[in-house]
């Protein structure tokens, strides 16, 4: 039929903007995957500063306020993620590895000795949150603060 849509078409239109939502969910997952490179620069000068133990008041509060930014996206990027796949039919960690975001594996966890350092220069906080070790209702757990799906390294 000329002028018509053969059935790749039709299922590739479905799949982009359909009434099941996959264009939709990509879209939230983009979205949530990253700072806007002026925040991402003030949260990681912003991090240095926390390091060298010079951040003011003001500052902790900014850099709080920017860590809860960051787990709301990660936490709107993962629904998304979830979602989709499960409109698609795939385990998540299949449509991880399709999207080219890759969750992190067993052998890619930090060392325990990368532990021990990471513990050691968090002094006794979250480094998430700032929260201190004494207020914490569950154990601190060892994470990528900058995320290797980034093309940061496990440091």
């Amino acid at each position: 039929m000329a002028g018509g849509m053969n059935d790749a078409s039709k299922e590739q239109t479905n799949e982009n903007n359909g009434p099941d939502g996959k264009a939709i969910c990509l879209a939230k997952i983009e979205k949530n995957s990253r700072l806007s490179l002026p925040k991402q620069r003030r949260f990681d000068l912003l991090r240095g500063k926390l390091h060298a133990e010079t951040l003011t008041q003001s500052e902790e509060t900014e850099l709080q306020d920017l860590w809860q930014s960051v787990e709301q996206m990660n936490a709107r990027r993962l629904e998304a993620l979830t979602e989709l796949s499960q409109k698609r039919g795939i385990h998540l960690s299949a449509l991880m590895d399709e999207l080219g975001i890759g969750a992190m594996r067993f052998s890619e966890r930090p060392s325990p000795q990368l532990r021990r350092e990471v513990a050691q220069r968090a002094q006794g906080r979250c480094e998430y949150c700032l929260t201190p070790h004494a207020y914490a209702t569950q154990p601190f757990a060892a994470d990528h603060i900058l995320p290797q799906s980034h093309e940061h390294s496990t440091t």
